[in-house]
C-alpha cells in the first residue's frame, strides 16, 4: 500500500505480528537478491522485440534485463508492492546521465510507430500501480544513480534518484551530514521529492522538494539540463510536485545540515481510548507551530494476524530533546506496547523494512482538523474493517487509517522557499492528510473488492468533510490512488505552470504518451483548479 514516495509508514510499523511470521520466509530472498546484485550483467542478445533491441543496438546490451537473463525475477522483487511486479520485455538499468539520455534519445527515435508498447521508470519502486513499470514495454530501473555526498562547506547534498533514504541517511551521516526526507529506509529518493515529501523535518524545513535548489533532468531529447532558482525556474519550480511530467531527474542538490541525533518512540493503544486519541491528535495539530521540531504520526491499523484494530502513534523530536511536551496528551493514554523515546540516528528511525508481501492500495484526502470529521473517519474505517472481513476474510487484509498532520504554517515555509505546486501557501487553516491504506494478501480478485470498498468509503469520507465545511481541495500525490487526481487539486495558477512546463520542456509529449504511467498534466482537465461553465 505504500507509495514511492513517502510511504507514509513502514510496513515494519503497522504489520508488527505479521512480520514474525513472514521474516523466516523472506530471508532466503533477501539473500537470493544481495547475492545477484554482485553478479555482473551479461550482453543481452537481440530479443526480437523492437524497443529492445534497439538499445542493445545503441550499446546497452550491458544493461539489460529480459525475461532470458538469470537476474530478471529477482529483480523484479526490488518493487515493494506485488501488484506492480509487472513483467516488461526489458529493464534497462543506465549507471549514469549520459547513459539516460541515450536511453530517452533511443526510444524516441523507435517510438513513433503503431506499436502498443509503453515506457516507465523506477526509482525505489514504492510507487501506485502502473505507475512505475509496464507489462508490454521497456522499463527504465534507476537503481544504479544513487550516489550521496554532503558538502559542508556550502550546506548542500547531491543525491541520486535511485538511492533509497536508509542509505542516504547511512552515507550522509559518515560524511556528518542530513537533508529533509523520507521516513522509510526503503523509500527511493526519486518519487518522494518528485511528489512532494512529508518528512519528521517537515514542521521545520517544510516538504523534501522545498529543499531542492537544483535539479539535473535529462529531456527526450537527450538534453541533460540543470533547473534552479537561476535557470530554468520554472521548470525548477514545476518539479516540485509535478512529478514524471518533464523529464527524469538524474540528480537531485538539496539544502543540508549537520546531522545530529533524535529522540524516537513508538506507542500502541487499544481503541477502548479512541476518543482520547483523536483528541490528542486534534490539539497537536492545532499547537503544532509551537513545535515545529516534533513530528507526530497517528493512525489505526487492522493487524490479519491478530484481527483487531489498534491505535498507533510515532512520536519524533528531531533536536534530540526528550522532555518535549508536544506528546503529553498522547503519552497519558494507557498503552498495550510501550512508548518509550530513544536518542538514535537518523537513519536508525528510518529503520529497516519488510519486503512487500501485499497489493497495496491507499486512497488519501485533505480536510480541516475537525473532530467530528476525525471521529467520522475512524468509524468508515472501522466500518471498512467489518465488510471487508465479511467479503474476503478476516486474515486476507491489513489496514491503515492514517491521520497526517498538515497545519496552516507548512504554507508559510512553502512560500519563504519560492514554492511547489501543491498550492498550501494559499490555506489559512489546519488541516489533516488522510490515507486510507490496504494491504491484500490475496490475489487480483480480492484486490479488486478492496479497492472498490476502498474508494466508497473515501468517498464517504470526503462528502462528510464537506458537509461540515471541512473540505480542501489537496489530493497528495504520493499517497494517492491512480483513480484519484492530484495535479488537478493543486489549483489554476499551478496547473498552468505545470502544463506550460511540459509543453516548453516536452514539446513532442513524450512523457505524455510514451511514458503514460502516474499523474499526467495531459489529463487534467482543462477546467481544473476553477469552475467550469458549460
Amino acid at each position: 500500500m505504500l507509495v514511492d514516495s513517502d510511504s507514509f509508514l513502514s510496513p515494519k510499523r503497522y504489520l508488527l505480528s505479521l512480520e514474525k511470521s513472514l521474516n523466516m520466509l523472506l530471508s532466503p530472498i533477501h539473500n537470493l537478491i544481495a547475492a545477484l546484485s554482485t553478479i555482473p550483467f551479461s550482453h543481452a542478445s537481440l530479443t526480437g522485440l523492437t524497443p529492445c533491441d534497439a538499445l542493445i543496438s545503441a550499446g546497452l546490451s550491458d544493461r539489460i534485463l529480459t525475461p532470458l537473463s538469470p537476474s530478471y525475477s529477482t529483480q523484479l522483487l526490488t518493487w515493494y508492492n506485488t501488484a506492480t511486479r509487472r513483467h516488461p520485455w526489458c529493464i534497462v538499468l543506465p549507471h549514469t546521465s549520459l547513459e539516460v539520455s541515450l536511453v530517452l534519445t533511443t526510444l524516441s527515435a523507435v517510438g513513433s510507430g503503431a506499436g502498443d508498447w509503453a515506457i516507465a521508470v523506477k526509482s525505489g519502486g514504492h510507487g501506485n500501480d502502473a505507475s512505475n513499470n509496464v507489462d508490454s514495454g521497456v522499463t527504465i530501473d534507476l537503481q544504479y544513480l544513487d550516489s550521496v555526498d554532503y558538502y559542508e562547506h556550502n550546506g548542500s547534498a547531491s543525491i541520486g534518484p535511485g538511492a533509497r533514504w536508509g542509505d542516504v541517511y547511512k552515507r550522509l551521516g559518515e560524511q556528518g551530514g542530513a537533508v529533509t526526507g523520507g521516513r522509510d529506509a526503503n523509500v527511493g529518493v526519486g518519487g518522494f521529492l518528485l511528489g512532494g515529501g512529508m518528512s519528521y523535518y517537515t514542521g521545520r524545513t517544510g516538504f523534501g522538494c522545498d529543499n531542492v535548489i537544483n535539479f539535473e533532468v535529462v529531456l527526450a531529447s537527450g538534453d541533460i539540463i540543470n533547473a534552479n532558482a537561476t535557470s530554468n525556474d520554472d521548470l525548477w519550480r514545476a518539479l516540485k510536485g509535478g512529478s514524471s511530467n518533464f523529464g527524469v531527474v538524474t540528480r537531485f542538490d538539496l539544502e543540508a545540515f549537520p546531522a545530529r541525533n533524535l529522540t524516537y518512540g513508538q506507542k500502541t493503544m487499544s481503541t477502548e481510548y479512541e476518543e482520547e486519541f483523536v483528541q490528542a491528535v486534534f490539539e497537536f495539530v492545532e499547537r503544532s507551530e509551537e513545535h515545529v521540531n516534533d513530528a507526530l504520526v497517528p493512525y489505526y491499523s487492522y493487524d490479519a494476524a491478530s484481527e483487531e484494530i489498534v491505535m498507533r502513534a510515532i512520536t519524533v523530536n528531531t533536536k534530540a530533546e526528550p522532555n518535549t511536551r508536544a506528546f503529553d496528551k498522547v503519552d497519558i493514554i494507557p498503552a498495550i506496547e510501550p512508548g518509550l523515546r530513544t536518542e538514535m540516528s537518523l537513519a536508525e528511525a528510518a529503520g529497516g523494512t519488510l519486503e512487500g508481501v501485499v497489493r497495496g492500495i491507499s486512497f488519501t484526502l485533505t480536510f480541516k482538523n475537525d473532530l467530528s470529521i476525525l471521529r467520522r473517519a475512524t468509524e468508515l474505517h472501522h466500518e471498512y474493517v467489518i465488510q471487508m472481513s465479511e467479503l474476503i476474510g478476516a486474515s486476507n487484509f491489513t489496514t491503515l487509517n492514517f491521520f497526517q498532520p498538515l497545519p496552516s504554517y507548512f504554507g508559510a515555509i512553502e512560500h519563504r522557499k519560492v514554492g511547489n505546486m501543491l498550492g498550501l501557501d494559499h490555506v489559512n487553516q489546519n488541516n489533516i492528510l488522510w490515507v486510507l491504506g490496504i494491504g491484500v494478501l490475496g490475489g487480483e480478485d480480492q484486490q479488486a473488492i478492496a479497492h472498490a470498498k476502498g474508494a466508497n468509503i473515501t468517498a464517504m469520507v470526503h462528502d462528510f468533510a464537506e458537509s461540515v465545511g471541512g473540505g480542501n481541495d489537496l489530493i497528495y500525490l504520493n499517497y494517492a490512488d491512480a483513480s484519484q487526481d492530484p495535479i488537478g487539486s493543486y489549483g489554476l495558477e499551478n496547473i498552468q505552470l505545470i502544463r506550460d512546463a511540459a509543453a516548453k520542456y516536452d514539446p513532442a509529449g513524450f512523457f505524455q504518451q510514451r511514458i503514460p504511467g502516474g499523474f499526467k498534466i495531459s489529463r487534467v482537465s482543462s477546467c481544473a483548479g476553477t469552475p467550469c461553465n458549460h
